[in-house]
């Protein structure tokens, strides 16, 4: 059978999750603070952003879009603002529609380029859980 509704992996993830609960195993995630106070901290840590944009698109050139994906989250995904991380949403939705495009999975392609729409039209998105 081909994959091109779900994926093989979500199957194993899911596998996981049911044997093993929500948690990640990371103690942080116990107790997190609340999203915003998390992110604002972690944007003023970061402090060469720009950094981060160029071995994300270093990667993205490479054809490693996915690790490029990683990467760019480090900024795209923090729920605050600021220009280089508007930046990075911009290269995440980019890189989201080329990962579509990459992928057999219906639902992978859907969801990928929803969630591009999402920054295309200005949304904040929230990736993960808040």
């Amino acid at each position: 059978m081909q994959s091109t509704y779900g994926d093989p992996a979500w199957i194993a993830r899911d596998v996981y999750r049911s044997e093993n609960g929500w948690w990640d195993r990371n103690p942080t995630n116990l107790h997190p603070s609340p999203r915003e106070e998390a992110d604002g901290a972690m944007a003023q840590a970061i402090t060469d952003k720009q950094a981060v944009i160029a071995q994300a698109s270093a990667l993205a050139a490479q054809g490693r879009t996915q690790l490029a994906l990683h990467v760019i989250d480090l900024l795209a995904s923090l729920q605050c603002d600021g220009a280089e991380i508007e930046q990075a949403r911009r290269l995440k939705a980019r890189w989201m529609r080329q990962r579509a495009s990459q992928t057999r999975s219906f639902i992978s392609k859907s969801l990928f380029h929803a969630a591009a729409q999402m920054i295309e039209d200005g949304q904040r998105p929230v990736f993960g859980f808040t």
